[in-house]
């Protein structure tokens, strides 16, 4: 029986203490939820909602399994004083992972996960910050193969799938962006948080992506093995909802 894609839990547990620590190395406070074994892919809280400023748009997941995690989100936003607004058609579908606030405006990916109706209705919830749609097709998400690395850096994979990305955020985005491909989808996915990049170690990655990416920040970077989530789809920005304080 081939073993190799088996999640090892304490393998996991060590990455997400390890993923924590160098958030807060960072200088980000952590606030934890508690688990619920009854929703095993809450642990991607970065699906549940989009936070700008004081306003937080909750998503609508496409899985109807995994909206029961959107109502403790929302719980915790309202706690610390954040506007909460859900979407406001019944038809919409959101996930976290498809979206990128990028400070110029919110590129959206317009996969399986979200659709036109969730797109629409996230525009509404910001309606002074330009909204761009990207089409998605062959991957799970946009940040499954494009994130954030600095202020106008994007980070995009290699794959068939992440060119089509790459050409659609050249025609579409409204913002100035310098674009960085990869080989790998694997190595696109990094966070960039108060003038840090979380980004996967070269073990992960592979030494080529590893050099490329970290040669083209100019802010420090901090590497985080997250191997054991990537057997499950999941990425570095799906397990953190960043929150900007003071705002």
């Amino acid at each position: 029986m081939d073993t190799s894609h088996e999640i090892c839990l304490s393998n996991a547990v060590h990455q997400l203490q390890h993923y924590i620590e160098s958030l807060q190395r960072c200088g980000v406070e952590i606030i934890t939820l508690p688990a619920n074994e009854e929703a095993p892919d809450s642990v991607f809280i970065e699906d549940t909602a989009l936070v700008i400023g004081q306003r937080a748009c909750l998503t609508r997941p496409a899985l109807t399994s995994r909206r029961g995690e959107v109502p403790p989100v929302r719980d915790v936003l309202e706690k610390f004083g954040i506007e909460t607004t859900e979407l406001d058609d019944p038809s919409a579908l959101l996930d976290g992972g498809d979206i990128i606030y990028t400070g110029q405006e919110i590129l959206v990916g317009s996969s399986s996960r979200t659709n036109r109706a969730g797109i629409e209705s996230l525009q509404r919830t910001f309606p002074e910050i330009p909204v761009t749609s990207i089409p998605i097709h062959g991957t799970l998400h946009l940040k499954s193969v494009a994130t954030l690395a600095e202020a106008d850096l994007l980070v995009i994979g290699g794959s068939s799938a992440a060119q089509s990305i790459l050409q659609a955020l050249k025609s579409r985005a409204q913002g100035q962006y310098r674009f960085l491909q990869l080989n790998g989808d694997v190595a696109s996915n990094v966070i960039n948080v108060n003038k840090n990049v979380l980004l996967k170690p070269a073990e992960e990655i592979g030494a080529s992506d590893f050099k490329k990416l970290t040669e083209a920040l100019s802010v420090p970077w901090i590497e985080v093995p997250f191997s054991e989530f990537y057997k499950a789809d999941g990425c570095l920005s799906c397990c953190s909802l960043l929150i900007q304080a003071g705002n």
